[in-house]
């Protein structure tokens, strides 16, 4: 069962909340200013949901079709989008396409 516990008061009582997961299996889902911002669990159930989690990712991958996309280099992988294909041109006030202000990394004008 999941409990819900403030910062605060799982600070307050974090030795006794480490007690109850490790000895009865509780637990607690930690919130800050009532929004849900982390899981306090037995290690065994993260585990359990890492296992799980990547069973289902590799049952789906068996079922996905293989593509040929094509090769690349490595340095043709990490160059950003506007450097590897023709910059675009877009309307006017269209800054969402390729080449505008969206697709800017930082420090770039």
């Amino acid at each position: 069962m999941k409990y819900d516990v403030s910062a605060a008061d799982a600070n307050r009582r974090f030795s006794r909340i480490l007690r109850e997961v490790r000895e009865e299996g509780r637990s607690y889902v930690v919130t800050s200013h009532g929004r849900p911002v982390a899981r306090i669990v037995p290690i065994d159930e993260r585990r359990s949901a890492v296992t799980d989690t990547r069973a289902v990712l590799l049952s789906r991958l068996r079922t996905q079709p293989i593509v040929q996309a094509g090769s690349w280099t490595r340095d043709e992988l990490y160059e950003r989008p506007q450097r590897r294909a023709a910059p675009s041109q877009p309307s006017e006030g269209d800054t969402a396409t390729r080449g505008g202000p969206a697709f800017q990394g930082e420090g770039e004008p």
